[in-house]
Formats: C-alpha cells, structure tokens, sequence
C-alpha cells in the first residue's frame, strides 16, 4: 500500500527503513539456531526479498513520462538512499547464506531471492535508469556547486583589485603598508608643520 504514495511519503520512508534494518541483519537471522530449528529462515528471507523488491517499485516512480525527477525534499532523498542501501545489504548478506547455511530451502530461497534482485536490476530500463541517475547525480551537483563557488570566488576577487586600484592613490605614501598606517591627529599635522 505505501507503494501509492511513492517516494515522497513518510509512510514509505517508515516501512524502508524497517526493511533496510532487516536486510542488513539477514545474515545474522538466517543463522540464528533458534530460527533454523523452527524452520523460519526460508519465510524470513522470502518477506525480506518481497520489500526489496517492493523498493524496486518505489524506486521507479522517480521516472515518469520519460523524464527523472530528482528527488528534492529530504524524505525523497533519504527514501531513495535507504531503499539503494536495503537491496545493496540484502545482496551482501544473502551470499553467506547461499554459500554456508545447512538448510536447503534457505540455500534454495536466499539463491532465488538474490536471482530475483539481479534479474531486476539489470532487466528493468526504468529502475536501471533511476540507479544510474542517483549514482551520477552527486557528480553531477558537485559540478555545479564548484562552478557557482567559482563564480562567487571571482566576483570577490573583482572586488579586491576594483577596492585596491581606488585606494591605491590615497595611499601613495606608505604604499601596500597604508592599511596598518593609522591616521593622524590634528595635533601630529601641526607639529609636523612647525
């Protein structure tokens, strides 16, 4: 159901950050004794790969209408950024499973859920290209930020030589030591004179 509201709700972001918790402790439950005695791990892992799978679906509605949007409040940015960590955590944590649990069925589910990922990743054009835009979005602002700071930098530094170039003829005397030059009083004028 949080699935309607998509990436901008609190809702979503709620039941991500639940998922993710899980997905980074997959490994550990799937070799619980307490677990693998009552025969859960196989059904755990198998919700775990539905909500991932589920945030390939939140995921993709930043892609609408053939354009991305990208995500703009902190909820849309912290939503994709716990959903990416969920499946990145559910990969890492289903290959010990796969490789060194004794239970069959949890080898055969952590193998299924891990191909299910895979397949999604690299088969959905929609979720493949709001991946690739993520990833390349933090360069892509980097960019921009350094060529604004560069653009401030210069306009400073415009100012420094236009400030220079007028006070220069003020302070012809004492040269680039006019500034720690404090000025004098009336009174240093007149004995100067005298």
């Amino acid at each position: 159901q949080f699935v309607s509201g998509g990436i901008h709700s609190e809702i979503t972001l709620s039941a991500m950050s639940i998922l993710c918790s899980l997905s980074m402790q997959v490994t550990r439950h799937a070799f619980d004794p307490k677990l693998i005695s009552g025969g859960l791990v196989p059904p755990q892992i198998e919700t775990i790969g539905e909500g991932v799978m589920v945030g390939f679906e939140v995921l993709s509605t930043l892609y609408s209408g053939g354009e991305m949007s990208f995500p703009l409040s902190k909820i849309q940015i912290a939503s994709a950024h716990i959903i990416i960590s969920s499946i990145t955590a559910m990969l890492v944590g289903l290959k010990p499973v796969i490789y060194l649990h004794e239970d069959d069925a949890a080898r055969n589910t952590s193998y299924s859920i891990r191909n299910d990922i895979i397949e999604a990743l690299t088969t959905s054009t929609v979720v493949g290209k709001v991946i690739a835009f993520l990833a390349s979005s933090p360069i892509s602002l980097n960019l921009i930020k350094s060529k604004s700071s560069v653009k401030e930098l210069s306009q400073v530094m415009d100012t420094v030589s236009h400030y220079r170039r007028h006070n220069a003829s003020k302070n012809a005397t004492y040269g680039g030591w006019s500034r720690f030059v404090t000025p004098k009083r009336a009174s240093q004028k007149v004995r100067e004179k005298s």
